[in-house]
């Protein structure tokens, strides 16, 4: 009878044993996987076991290498804004896992766009109106045509060579009819131009002005661009098909022009760069809120068809473009490039808020001075860097390179300033706050002889250093002349 008792109750432990473990494997299976939408911007709810891995893809390989996104978190929620997936199906398939992948799941963005962003059929992002107006204008600007044919081909020669290789420009894989293609080399010679497209007259503006292809001439493989990793190889079509992609931080967005084979931007830690940047310059201006940007980073190759000058411009309605060069000049030679532009631009959209009072300087040497001088502040920029020596320059502006830029002008000011110990937090923040009165500096030039001129620019920085700084336009900025 013993026995018979001690059996049953380890049949009873048995069966209490298996029940837990199937309760608990039931738990640690991934379960009720849901999704919600709101633009472009996907949000999933699961319930599980953490930590919870997430994989969103264009298909529905989940767990496999590769895919839009993944994700490790201990939340049983995640979200995550999808305009950086090039997917014009928009599409998408996922997997969340904890102990196994739960079952796959779609989702499909809508065209719809919501916190008044507006929808952009070519790049199927949601923008800013005042970006997509802007986008708009660029691509007529650049030409851009989706049913263009019978567009002209002209010929040229590069280094002498006679073996053809097609070269032909795209936007979203529509054909841009106005860009420019910097050269590295000299030797180049127009074979060929019937309809009369190219403008090549001088050594930096080669333009193409009314085809996406150029039919080049060369002697062998080869990189032939400026700042460019495009290689053209004998009797083969190189195609370059730029797309656009939307990066949203936390004060702004960034709409990066780049091919679709990029993998050289690490758009999340240059969005993240700006957000900083603002957060920082709208704190030295001193600022209640941090000012939104919106950002437009393009290649030469298209930059300068479509913007004019260098490519770097304060837009206006908070938005700036930055020309970035090519891949090859940003990855090899200079990967500060959005971080000096930007911290550049920005303070031009800060000083553009009317509550500064900095509408009443009315000349924009001193407003380009003021930008640099508080990137460099900030530690965004050199002296260096735009064209002044870092260490200590002599008295007066007029020995100075390039003095016929008046942009030189505003520096050699603001670097006078610095090294003379003025620049500070609270000169800074006069300076965005002033009373409101004007200030006529239209009359100044590179000698600063002009006394209407050097009487209005005391009177300017006086008011932001909080003392009489005569003595410092005589001796800094005229040499005691």
């Amino acid at each position: 009878m013993d026995i018979l008792n001690v059996v049953m109750q380890k049949i009873k432990l048995l069966i209490i044993s298996l029940i837990l473990l199937l309760n608990f494997n039931l738990v640690l299976a991934i379960s009720n996987v849901q999704h919600s939408i709101d633009g472009n911007k996907v949000t999933l709810t699961y319930q599980g076991i953490p930590p919870f891995w997430i994989n969103v893809r264009g298909e529905t390989n989940i767990g496999q290498n590769g895919g839009y996104l993944w994700a490790k978190t201990y939340a049983n929620s995640f979200s995550y804004d999808m305009s950086f997936a090039i997917n014009p199906s928009k599409k998408f398939y996922y997997g969340v896992k904890d102990n196994q992948w739960s079952n796959t799941v779609s989702f499909t963005l809508s065209n719809t766009c919501s916190n008044n962003l507006s929808f952009d059929e070519d790049t199927q992002l949601c923008m800013e109106q005042q970006v997509l107006n802007k986008i708009q204008d660029i691509r007529t600007k650049l030409k851009v045509c989706g049913s263009c044919d019978n567009l002209s081909q002209p010929i040229v020669s590069l280094n002498g060579g006679d073996k053809a290789s097609i070269y032909n420009v795209y936007l979203d894989n529509k054909k841009v009819r106005k860009f420019m293609p910097v050269f590295s080399i000299d030797d180049i010679s127009v074979i060929d131009d019937p309809q009369n497209v190219l403008r090549f007259n001088l050594s930096y503006n080669q333009m193409v002005d009314g085809t996406n292809s150029i039919k080049f001439l060369i002697p062998a493989q080869g990189e032939y661009f400026q700042n460019r990793y495009d290689v053209l190889t004998p009797y083969q079509t190189t195609n370059i098909d730029y797309t656009i992609v939307k990066k949203q931080g936390i004060y702004g967005a960034s709409y990066f022009f780049i091919l679709k084979k990029d993998t050289i931007f690490d758009i999340n830690n240059i969005t993240a760069m700006f957000d900083s940047i603002a957060q920082s310059e709208s704190g030295l201006a001193g600022l209640s809120n941090v000012e939104p940007y919106y950002v437009i980073a393009m290649p030469t190759l298209l930059g300068i068809a479509a913007l004019g000058g260098e490519g770097n411009f304060y837009l206006g309605n908070q938005m700036m473009s930055i020309n970035f060069g090519g891949e090859k000049y940003y990855n090899e030679y200079n990967k500060d490039v959005f971080k000096g532009e930007f911290a550049h631009e920005y303070v031009h959209s800060l000083q553009s808020k009317p509550e500064t009072g900095l509408y009443g300087v009315n000349d924009g040497f001193f407003m380009e001075g003021m930008a640099d001088a508080m990137a460099i502040y900030e530690g965004y920029r050199t002296w260096n860097e735009v064209g002044i020596y870092d260490e200590q320059i002599e008295p007066g502006c007029s020995q100075l390179t390039n003095p016929q830029v008046m942009h030189t002008l505003g520096r050699c000011i603001f670097k006078h300033l610095n090294q003379s110990g003025y620049l500070d937090e609270n000169f800074f923040y006069r300076l965005f706050h002033l009373p409101g009165d004007s200030y006529n500096l239209y009359t100044c030039d590179i000698n600063l002889q002009d006394t209407y001129c050097t009487s209005e620019l005391n009177k300017l920085i006086s008011y932001s250093a909080n003392q009489n700084m005569t003595s410092f336009i005589r001796e800094e900025l005229l040499g005691n002349i």
